[in-house]
């Protein structure tokens, strides 16, 4: 038996017909940049996160980027140690100094001025200037800041094929802003320093296609995610916190190595083991204890919605005879 982490290639062919119309219908048109599909996309994706508006931008890293600029950020900005380096990156290139905070026993870094939702749960800050939902589309209880930023990498629960990301925000300010910023700022006067940064039109309209479908995928994941409850008493299990999403489910071992590579010996890929935490990449004589051993610790299982009840059931049973 062969489970991947990911299965691109079959959610495509789950609704291959709707994507190859979408992506052809842009080609034949000619219609690629900044196009009535990208406008369409941003429309119906503010409506179904319950934001006034949204804007396309080429990834994750850039949204988090263009959001704190149009939000003017300055000085210190504190975020989680337990993320992609990319939310650290934003910080970087605003000119701001990056402060890391250390993770609680849910893996949070709560009231940051950064907060990250990671692993598709919700971080809850006062501080937060903009939030990062990469991992936690349609979670509920994103979005008090009332900018957030999320990602269409091909990875993520509401994946394309390509890189991508979106601003969502209920602030007009911001909005116009980061319009502009992804764009050069091409006004004809009073012109700023911009960024190429635009989602495209193809892209758009395959992730028009997929953002139709997203409640069945949350659906299926949080049903994946109720099976492995299973494997409780032997591994350490994510927070199953209410509202959450599962973007990924990350278990806790003393041998995450060791259990990878019998899962992989057994056809089952997973993700995760071997990674440096970003503060220790980036800085010197950094501490984060909690978030060290959680890196030390941890191993993502497949959890994606293409997964058949009995491959859930296939993975449990290895683990289980794993530590038999």
């Amino acid at each position: 038996m062969k489970i991947p982490f990911v299965n691109f290639g079959k959610q495509y062919q789950e609704h291959k017909k709707e994507y190859d119309w979408a992506i052809r219908r842009c080609l034949s048109g000619g219609r690629l940049i900044l196009q009535k599909e990208l406008q369409q996309f941003e429309e119906r994706l503010a409506e179904k996160l319950g934001f006034k508006y949204a804007v396309g931008v080429g990834s994750g890293t850039d949204a988090l980027i263009l959001a704190l600029k149009a939000k003017e950020a300055s000085g210190v900005i504190d975020t989680t140690g337990y993320t992609f380096k990319a939310t650290m990156e934003a910080i970087h290139h605003n000119q701001c100094k990056v402060l890391i905070e250390d993770i609680d026993e849910h893996r949070l870094a709560e009231n940051v001025v950064l907060p990250v939702h990671v692993e598709g749960m919700v971080c809850k800050s006062d501080k937060a200037i903009i939030e990062d939902a990469a991992q936690a589309i349609a979670a509920k209880g994103v979005g008090y800041s009332g900018t957030v930023c999320y990602s269409f990498y091909p990875a993520k629960v509401l994946g394309g094929f390509s890189d991508g990301g979106a601003v969502c925000t209920n602030d007009q300010d911001v909005y116009k802003k980061v319009k502009l910023y992804r764009h050069h700022w091409q006004t004809g006067k009073n012109e700023k320093y911009g960024y190429t940064s635009r989602l495209d039109n193809v892209q758009a309209a395959f992730l028009s296609v997929k953002l139709k479908y997203l409640d069945n995928i949350l659906e299926r994941r949080a049903e994946i995610a109720e099976m492995y409850k299973k494997l409780g008493g032997l591994v350490g299990l994510p927070f199953y916190q209410k509202g959450r999403v599962w973007q990924d489910f990350v278990i806790r071992v003393q041998n995450p190595k060791k259990l990878a590579e019998y899962l992989a010996y057994n056809g089952i890929q997973t993700l995760g083991t071997g990674m440096t935490p970003p503060h220790k990449a980036l800085f010197k004589n950094y501490k984060l204890p909690e978030t060290e051993k959680l890196y030390s610790e941890m191993l993502r299982l497949p959890c994606n919605e293409t997964l058949k009840n009995s491959d859930i059931e296939y993975i449990i049973k290895k683990i289980q005879k794993f530590y038999e």
